[in-house]
């Protein structure tokens, strides 16, 4: 299940992210915010649990890009990026049980709403 909503905010942040105009990050930024990131994670995921939406959306957002910026540590800034979106989808789930809408989202679901 975390896999889905995992892939629904991938492909919604996506979307959204595509309307946005930004600055590409520099080398030494990707590289610095990667090792900065890696070593929060190292320690647990309290830091990341700690960061807004919007913040786990630039987090993603800057990895995607620098996944472009510096090619030989694509994979890195790729698992940095499923990291902050894994956070976004344990969140999103955690919001689905609380409001009583876990039930709906599947059978909305397996209507075919999409």
């Amino acid at each position: 299940m975390r896999t889905l909503i995992a892939v629904l905010l991938l492909l919604c942040g996506s979307g959204w992210a595509q309307s946005e105009v930004s600055h590409a990050p520099t080398l030494a930024q990707c590289q610095a915010d990667h090792h900065l990131w890696l070593a929060r994670d190292d320690q647990g995921m309290e830091e990341f649990h700690k960061l807004t939406i919007p913040q786990l959306r630039t987090l993603q957002y800057e990895m995607r890009d620098c996944q472009a910026v510096d090619p030989s540590m694509k994979w890195n800034y790729y698992n940095m990026k499923v990291e902050f979106l894994y956070v976004e989808a344990d969140r999103l789930e955690g919001f689905l049980f609380r409001h009583h809408l876990y039930d709906q989202f599947i059978q909305e679901d397996a209507a075919g709403k999409r």
